[in-house]
Protein backbone atom coordinates (compact mmCIF):
# COMPACT_ATOMS: atom_id res chain seq x y z
CA UNK A 1 0.00 0.00 0.00
CA UNK A 2 2.87 2.33 0.62
CA UNK A 3 3.88 2.03 -3.07
CA UNK A 4 0.44 2.91 -4.36
CA UNK A 5 0.86 6.64 -3.64
CA UNK A 6 4.16 7.16 -5.52
CA UNK A 7 3.05 4.90 -8.41
CA UNK A 8 -0.23 6.80 -8.77
CA UNK A 9 1.67 10.10 -8.75
CA UNK A 10 4.02 8.83 -11.47
CA UNK A 11 1.08 7.71 -13.64
CA UNK A 12 -0.58 11.12 -13.32
CA UNK A 13 2.64 12.97 -14.22
CA UNK A 14 3.20 10.78 -17.27
CA UNK A 15 -0.42 11.07 -18.39
CA UNK A 16 -0.28 14.85 -18.08
CA UNK A 17 2.80 15.09 -20.27
CA UNK A 18 1.05 13.18 -23.08
CA UNK A 19 -1.71 15.76 -23.46
CA UNK A 20 0.45 18.84 -23.92
CA UNK A 21 1.24 20.22 -27.36
CA UNK A 22 4.24 18.66 -29.07
CA UNK A 23 7.46 20.59 -28.84
CA UNK A 24 8.50 21.97 -32.18
CA UNK A 25 7.54 20.94 -35.66
CA UNK A 26 4.32 19.06 -35.65
CA UNK A 27 1.26 20.66 -34.25
CA UNK A 28 -0.78 23.38 -35.75
CA UNK A 29 -2.00 24.16 -39.22
CA UNK A 30 0.47 24.29 -42.06
CA UNK A 31 0.66 27.55 -44.05
CA UNK A 32 -0.83 27.51 -47.51
CA UNK A 33 1.80 28.22 -50.16
CA UNK A 34 1.30 31.45 -52.06
CA UNK A 35 1.42 30.91 -55.81
CA UNK A 36 3.88 33.08 -57.70
CA UNK A 37 2.92 34.90 -60.84
CA UNK A 38 3.89 32.97 -63.95
CA UNK A 39 5.35 34.79 -66.92
CA UNK A 40 2.71 35.60 -69.50
CA UNK A 41 4.93 35.30 -72.57
CA UNK A 42 6.90 32.37 -73.84
CA UNK A 43 10.20 34.19 -73.30
CA UNK A 44 11.64 35.62 -70.13
CA UNK A 45 12.50 39.32 -70.43
CA UNK A 46 16.16 39.99 -71.08
CA UNK A 47 18.20 41.09 -68.10
CA UNK A 48 19.55 44.65 -68.23
CA UNK A 49 23.01 43.40 -67.29
CA UNK A 50 24.54 40.01 -68.01
CA UNK A 51 27.93 38.46 -67.35
CA UNK A 52 29.97 36.36 -69.75
CA UNK A 53 32.71 34.27 -68.17
CA UNK A 54 35.88 33.81 -70.21
CA UNK A 55 37.31 30.47 -69.14
CA UNK A 56 38.92 27.42 -70.76
CA UNK A 57 39.28 29.25 -74.08
CA UNK A 58 35.52 29.87 -74.35
CA UNK A 59 32.92 32.59 -73.80
CA UNK A 60 30.28 31.20 -71.43
CA UNK A 61 27.46 31.53 -72.37
CA UNK A 62 28.19 31.85 -76.08
CA UNK A 63 24.99 33.87 -76.68
CA UNK A 64 23.50 36.46 -74.36
CA UNK A 65 20.40 38.60 -74.80
CA UNK A 66 19.87 42.07 -73.38
CA UNK A 67 17.48 44.98 -74.01
CA UNK A 68 18.64 48.19 -75.67
CA UNK A 69 20.74 50.13 -73.18
CA UNK A 70 21.78 46.94 -71.39
CA UNK A 71 25.32 45.95 -70.52
CA UNK A 72 27.51 42.90 -70.86
CA UNK A 73 30.36 42.34 -68.44
CA UNK A 74 33.09 39.92 -69.41
CA UNK A 75 34.77 38.28 -66.42
CA UNK A 76 38.17 36.86 -67.36
CA UNK A 77 39.02 33.65 -65.49
CA UNK A 78 41.74 31.98 -67.52
CA UNK A 79 45.48 31.46 -67.20
CA UNK A 80 46.15 33.37 -70.44
CA UNK A 81 45.08 36.82 -71.62
CA UNK A 82 41.92 37.21 -73.71
CA UNK A 83 39.81 40.01 -75.13
CA UNK A 84 36.29 40.53 -76.46
CA UNK A 85 36.31 42.38 -79.78
CA UNK A 86 33.52 42.93 -82.29
CA UNK A 87 34.05 41.08 -85.57
CA UNK A 88 35.26 43.10 -88.52
CA UNK A 89 32.43 44.88 -90.32
CA UNK A 90 30.12 44.90 -87.28
CA UNK A 91 27.56 47.72 -87.09
CA UNK A 92 28.92 48.44 -83.60
CA UNK A 93 32.65 48.17 -82.96
CA UNK A 94 34.22 47.62 -79.56
CA UNK A 95 37.40 46.08 -78.17
CA UNK A 96 37.96 45.28 -74.52
CA UNK A 97 41.72 45.15 -74.87
CA UNK A 98 43.62 42.20 -73.40
CA UNK A 99 42.61 41.14 -69.90
CA UNK A 100 44.10 38.65 -67.49
CA UNK A 101 42.64 36.39 -64.82
CA UNK A 102 40.50 38.31 -62.33
CA UNK A 103 39.85 41.33 -64.54
CA UNK A 104 36.52 42.50 -66.02
CA UNK A 105 35.32 44.66 -68.90
CA UNK A 106 31.80 46.10 -69.34
CA UNK A 107 30.24 47.30 -72.59
CA UNK A 108 26.88 49.05 -73.07
CA UNK A 109 24.74 48.28 -76.14
CA UNK A 110 22.30 51.02 -77.19
CA UNK A 111 21.09 49.70 -80.55
CA UNK A 112 19.12 46.57 -81.38
CA UNK A 113 20.82 43.86 -83.38
CA UNK A 114 22.99 40.78 -83.18
CA UNK A 115 26.63 41.57 -82.49
CA UNK A 116 29.20 38.84 -83.00
CA UNK A 117 32.55 39.03 -81.28
CA UNK A 118 35.74 37.05 -80.86
CA UNK A 119 39.00 36.86 -78.96
CA UNK A 120 41.70 38.15 -81.33
CA UNK A 121 44.58 36.07 -79.88
CA UNK A 122 42.31 32.98 -80.07
CA UNK A 123 40.03 33.56 -83.10
CA UNK A 124 38.19 30.25 -82.62
CA UNK A 125 36.67 31.78 -79.49
CA UNK A 126 33.47 33.35 -80.85
CA UNK A 127 30.16 34.42 -79.33
CA UNK A 128 27.35 36.94 -79.79
CA UNK A 129 25.27 39.56 -78.03
CA UNK A 130 21.62 39.86 -79.07
CA UNK A 131 20.13 43.27 -78.28
CA UNK A 132 16.31 43.49 -78.42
Amino acid sequence: MRLLGPVLLLVLVLAGSCTSAPAGGGGGPKPTPTPSAAPTGSEQPAANAVTVTVRNFAFQPATVEIPRGGTVTWRFEDAVAHNAKSVEGSAFAWDSGLHRNGETFTQRFDNAGTFEYLCTPHPNMRAKVVVR
